[in-house]
């Protein structure tokens, strides 16, 4: 079953927002703990506090009761990526709620904050990751931030 999904998922393409629920434990399915939504923040670029620029893609998991209700909604969606007549150049994301913009804003914001030096160290990734948790959990009532997955990060 859950090869069926996987290949499922390569052929349809990467969803930006989805729904699950996760155990506390990690494990996916059914449990005891609170459920979770996953919500996809991709392609943001910033300009670095030391001048350089990054280029990151995120997920930020959620506690689902205490998320507003406009992220829960963002994460039920999956839009069909569009191009800008240029293959694989995805068009920016222009149907977004305020929430969404508000939490893309804040972790471009904590990325920009992060110097190269911060996040190339041995535990750089776990910065970054804490920074980005950090910030939007600052920002959205209840702290619903629990966990944040780098999908992607690049610096030049």
């Amino acid at each position: 079953m859950v090869v069926v999904i996987a290949v499922l998922a390569s052929i349809l393409g990467p969803a930006r927002f989805t729904r699950s629920v996760i155990a506390p434990g990690g494990q996916s399915g059914e449990s005891s703990g609170p459920p979770t939504i996953d919500v996809e923040v991709e392609n943001l670029i910033a300009a670095m506090a030391d001048g350089r620029q990054a280029r990151g893609t995120y997920t930020l998991r959620l506690r689902e009761g205490q998320s507003p209700g406009q992220l829960i909604e963002a994460a039920g969606r999956t839009p069909t990526p569009e191009t800008q007549g240029k293959p694989g150049v995805a068009k920016p994301p222009t149907n977004l709620n305020p929430t969404e913009s508000l939490v893309r804003d804040t972790v471009n914001a904590a990325m920009s904050r992060l110097s190269y030096e911060e996040t190339k160290a041995a535990d750089g990734k776990q910065v970054l990751k804490d920074a980005i948790r950090e910030s939007v959990n600052k920002v959205l009532p209840g702290g619903p931030v629990v966990d944040v997955f780098v999908r992607e990060y690049l610096v030049q």
